[in-house]
């Protein structure tokens, strides 16, 4: 088993014994110690997120980790992302808007004035 299907593993583990469901969720730090007791080895935070990000069957809200059980539970999960999303768009339009005619929109040249 490689050090991603560990990581994934581990963190399954922590749910099946500690409950499921989004009144269960639990602290980012709190499932990663866990994981590393399971896995017997340390853990970069860095390499954590990106492992549970790409799980499927975890979701995060403003508690933590949680797995699922209920169609609310995903309700929550994406009104999570919503939050976290749209503030995200919101700053790409003020850049956007900052910096629309002098990079985006003007026309690239090349070194001898000739529009690329």
């Amino acid at each position: 088993m490689n050090d991603k299907m560990a990581i994934e593993e581990g963190i399954r583990s922590f749910f099946r014994i500690n409950g499921t469901g989004r009144e269960r969720a639990r602290n980012r730090h709190v499932v990663k110690s866990a994981t590393e007791d399971w896995c017997g080895f340390a853990i970069q935070d860095v390499e954590f997120r990106a492992v549970y990000a790409k799980m499927p069957d975890i979701c995060t809200c403003e508690d933590g980790l949680f797995v699922p059980t209920t169609k609310q539970d995903l309700l929550d999960f994406k009104t999570y992302l919503e939050k976290k999303a749209i503030p995200l768009f919101d700053r790409w339009k003020r850049v956007h808007e900052h910096y629309r005619e002098s990079l985006l929109e003007r026309e690239q040249m090349d070194l001898f004035g000739k529009v690329l």
